[in-house]
């Protein structure tokens, strides 16, 4: 259920595609997301943003995971706009304490 939450539904693969485009690189989602954690790294980004690089896989499931929830639990739509805000607020909250 996880893979399909965090890497296949419909919500989750246009998110990805968000990060691909936004960083020009052509990524084909992996099966799981074990292998997505795993292969992360391949992607060589300059000193100053690998830290930020890095973090990314984590902030887009812990993302897709509290937006499902707020969906499921408190009945909040979802919606592309919204998740990609809170990704970005995640990130900077993350990027925030690594100084």
């Amino acid at each position: 259920m996880g893979d399909h939450i965090f890497l296949h539904c419909p919500i989750a693969r246009e998110v990805w595609d968000f990060i691909s485009s936004s960083f020009n690189i052509t990524a084909c989602a992996p099966p799981t997301v074990e292998l997505l954690l795993c292969s992360w790294h391949r992607f060589k980004l300059p000193v100053k943003g690998r830290k930020l690089w890095q973090a990314i896989p984590y902030a887009v499931i812990w993302t897709l995971w509290k937006t499902r929830n707020e969906a499921v639990f408190q009945n909040e739509e979802v919606s592309f706009p919204k998740i990609i805000l809170l990704l970005k607020g995640t990130l900077f909250y993350w990027s925030r304490g690594q100084e």
